[in-house]
Formats: C-alpha cells, sequence, structure tokens
C-alpha cells in the first residue's frame, strides 16, 4: 500500500480487515482516510504511523481501535477526528490540535483528565470551528461540562456517560 504515494482518498468500509500496515504511513498525499464502519468483533490494529501524513484532513477509525500513544499534533490540517480511543495520549496531544477541527468523537475515555484534555483543547475555543462533537466516558462521573456552554457553533452533540442532571445554568 506504501507505494501508492499519490493517493488522496483511502476508503476502507463495511470490511472484515483488521490490521492496516505500517507503509500506509508513506501515504504522503492523503486527505481522508475513512476506516470507519469495519465489519469485525475483535480489536483492530491501526499502527501508529498516522502522524507521518502531514496533509491528512479527515480522519474515520473504528471504535474498536485502540492506539496506545497516538501523535496528532503533526497534522496541522486536520478538519475531522472521528472514532479515535481514548487514551493516555490525550493530554499531551489535544492540546497541541488546531482550531480548525470540526468533527470530534472520541471514545473509551476513562478517565476525567483525559476528558478535561477534551474540553480545553483549540477547537473547543469560542472561535473555534467544532460543530460536531461525540463523546464517550465511562468508570467516573464528569460534573464540569462548563466548558460546552460557550460552544455555540456546536450544532450536532453527544454525550455518553455519567453526567450530572443538568447542566449548570448559563449566566
Amino acid at each position: 500500500m506504501g507505494n501508492l504515494i499519490h493517493l488522496t482518498y483511502l476508503r476502507i468500509r463495511t470490511t472484515n480487515i483488521r490490521k492496516l500496515p505500517k507503509s500506509i504511513g508513506k501515504l504522503c498525499n492523503l486527505l481522508t482516510l475513512d476506516y470507519w464502519d469495519v465489519s469485525v468483533d475483535t480489536e483492530i490494529h491501526v499502527p501508529n504511523v498516522l502522524w507521518k501524513l502531514e496533509k491528512l484532513r479527515h480522519l474515520y477509525l473504528p471504535n474498536s481501535s485502540m492506539i496506545k500513544d497516538l501523535k496528532l499534533h503533526t497534522l496541522k490540517d486536520l478538519i475531522t477526528l472521528w472514532g479515535v480511543g481514548g487514551g493516555q495520549w490525550m493530554p499531551g496531544e489535544m492540546d497541541r490540535l488546531r482550531p480548525t477541527l470540526s468533527k470530534l468523537y472520541i471514545h473509551s475515555i476513562s478517565t476525567e483528565d483525559q476528558l478535561k484534555a477534551v474540553l480545553s483543547c483549540p477547537s473547543m475555543e469560542e472561535n473555534g470551528s467544532l460543530y460536531a462533537l461525540a463523546l464517550d466516558w465511562y468508570g467516573f462521573e464528569f460534573k464540569n461540562l462548563d466548558a460546552l456552554l460557550t460552544k455555540q457553533t456546536l450544532i450536532k452533540l453527544r454525550l455518553m456517560g455519567k453526567a450530572p442532571d443538568r447542566l449548570p445554568a448559563k449566566g
């Protein structure tokens, strides 16, 4: 796959492909990697080479994929980050994302620090362009969702996790 260096769009959907080759990191002109709807019940392996795809604008990953030390700060043109799994990478990488992110979905967020990293990333600022946000967390109750109150550009919002009964009133 690494020989397809002029490829700009790669869609691998509705397949049973459970492992992407490491050579995907050689696709230097790739703008969209759509690996979202994978038809397997086991863990998906995505090599930790996505940071090499510096022109990448849209990244869709399957829910069952986990990348331990995900690096995103090199992806300066990233607009869509959809389906990435939460992890220890979040506090160091989320604040380095550009405010150009417009669609964000992170699943399997397992600590309050990881969720705070999302809610304080540049795309969550008032002047950011985020319009679709989906977050799934487990194992803790997160009470401080105030960052969502200032996000007037949000059109789509999905929160899955234990939260307070009410969001605080905007004052």
